[in-house]
């Protein structure tokens, strides 16, 4: 009689699932009764984020899975990161294509709208910073400016608590998601 293979939980609970190890590679187990969730293994796995899980295969293809271990959609990418909410019921991902361009997917991994990035950060507080030629700005879902062209800056970091610190000509300051920038202590300019 086979052994069966040893499985070690290598994470904390998310989603009712946890990460495990066994000689096969990294998997998901229910974190009720430490049964794999599915038979796949993969290089690389993340926690489950709003019903989707990051994961790279043995031919560093970046892609989401459900819980059952199918792939959430069929493309393969450079990189792929978490879905985050957007709004209700729109969650969005991060995802860096062959030729090296970033956008937005959704769940199924459909284009959260045409424009292609040379950078794209997560959205909080309904935007994100995206980089194309050198410059940075903020977009909302649609991919469409945030603001118009006087707010485009050298560097743009995701929103925090409604906060964002930018650089813009070597000054560095803070705005929020209207584009309108905070003085000293948080107030308005």
């Amino acid at each position: 009689m086979m052994k069966p293979a040893r499985i070690e939980i290598i994470s904390n609970e998310a989603e009712g699932f946890k990460q495990a190890l066994d000689v096969g590679g990294l998997f998901h187990v229910f974190a009720d009764t430490g049964l794999p969730a599915y038979s796949q293994r993969y290089k690389m796995v993340e926690d489950f984020s709003f019903g989707r899980a990051v994961v790279v295969d043995d031919q560093d293809n970046f892609f989401h899975i459900k819980p059952d271990g199918s792939p959430a959609y069929a493309e393969r990418y450079l990189t792929v990161k978490m879905f985050t909410i957007v709004e209700e019921d729109l969650f969005l991902s991060v995802v860096m294509d062959n030729d090296r361009n970033c956008f937005h997917i959704d769940r199924d991994g459909r284009p959260a709208y045409l424009y292609r990035f040379d950078y794209a950060g997560d959205f909080s507080s309904g935007l994100a910073p995206i980089r194309t030629d050198e410059v940075y700005y903020y977009i909302l879902p649609n991919g469409e400016p945030a603001h118009g062209p006087r707010d485009s800056f050298d560097l743009a970091a995701e929103f925090y608590l409604d906060v964002a610190t930018v650089v813009k000509n070597g000054r560095q300051f803070k705005i929020l998601p209207d584009g309108t920038e905070l003085g000293a202590f948080g107030k308005k300019h």
